[in-house]
């Protein structure tokens, strides 16, 4: 059956909206320190969509390139961010806050989960008690986008 809850989200004042004609692929954690400075949060919420069916349906996103294999995007406006992703990867991951019911799509064990990311630099004090997966570092995600780059640069 097909998931029938709309799928939609936007910045702070409202210039930016999107939507997806598909649920989220998965979800999780990121506890690195770019998320933590570029959200000013101890983690990053994330959820997964494929760039074909994330679609910007008012505004225009502002981008900041983070790395030679990434970039954020933002409301140039109010500077809300709306997402992350790694250049050439068919996928982005936007942050679960900016979605209108985040409640419609919780970040939990379901299939294409990965719980949480670069546990190894997560803030000492900060307790993980949600029993999702605790991964040192990346689950993959950024080992692909590497691999990517590095062949397009032979």
């Amino acid at each position: 059956m097909k998931d029938q809850r709309k799928i939609e989200g936007g910045c702070l004042c409202g210039s930016v909206r999107y939507t997806s004609s598909k649920p989220p692929m998965g979800g999780g954690y990121c506890h690195c320190s770019m998320c933590r400075k570029a959200y000013g949060h101890l983690y990053a919420a994330l959820l997964q969509f494929s760039h074909e069916d994330f679609k910007i349906i008012k505004g225009k996103l502002s981008y900041y390139q983070e790395s030679t294999l990434a970039k954020r995007s933002f409301c140039q406006h109010c500077g809300s961010s709306i997402s992350f992703s790694y250049d050439g990867q068919p996928t982005l991951f936007v942050l679960a806050g900016t979605l209108d019911k985040p409640d419609d799509w919780p970040i939990d064990d379901s299939a294409g989960s990965w719980g949480h990311t670069f546990v190894a630099d997560k803030v000492a004090w900060l307790e993980i008690k949600d029993g999702l997966p605790q991964h040192a570092q990346t689950v993959g995600f950024l080992d692909a986008a590497q691999d990517a780059h590095d062949e397009s640069n032979r």
